[in-house]
Parts: structure tokens; C-alpha cells; sequence
């Protein structure tokens, strides 16, 4: 199956979705499973989509700042790493 295309405005539009799903998760208001039910394969594809040009961005902006990390999209990442970790402890499960 061949993934569209992602663009930086698509990423600005997404970004709020995996936020918002995230502070929920880390503030007990969602359960993991229940984001993991709705939108783990969303998660995971569009953030593997994202990610190189969001990596793109942390280092372009880290440069002007002096060598800092920037955390651009950092609660989509987090969002996608608490997935990827609610999966692998499933399986480990099996």
C-alpha cells in the first residue's frame, strides 16, 4: 500500500489530534488502550511519515539556537513511543 504524501501543513493540522490524545494519556484521562484502539495505526503512520522532517526541523532550529534541543512535535513522539510500548508489553503478554 502506498502512503500519501505528507506535508508540513498537514503536520500542523494533525499535530493538535496526537496532542491532545497525549496530554489526556500522560494526565490519566485517557487509558492507553482506549488511544491505542482508536488510533494506534494512525499514530504510527503518520508520525514514521513525519518524523524525518520533523528531525529536519529540530536541527535547523537547533542551529540558530545554539545547539539546543527543540521539542517540535515532541507530544506526537511521545504519543507514538507510548504506543509502540503498550504494543511490545502486549506481545510480550502473548
Amino acid at each position: 500500500m502506498r502512503l500519501p504524501q505528507v506535508s508540513s501543513n498537514t503536520a500542523t493540522v494533525a499535530s493538535p489530534v496526537f496532542v491532545g490524545f497525549n496530554v489526556n494519556v500522560m494526565h490519566a484521562g485517557i487509558d492507553i488502550d482506549l488511544v491505542r484502539e482508536l488510533m494506534n495505526e494512525s499514530t504510527k503512520m503518520t508520525w514514521e511519515k513525519v518524523k524525518p522532517m520533523v528531525e529536519d526541523a529540530r536541527k535547523q532550529i537547533a542551529q540558530r539556537k545554539s545547539g539546543e534541543y527543540i521539542p517540535v512535535y515532541q507530544w506526537w513522539e511521545y504519543l507514538y513511543n507510548e504506543l509502540k510500548k503498550r504494543e511490545q508489553t502486549l506481545q510480550a503478554q502473548q
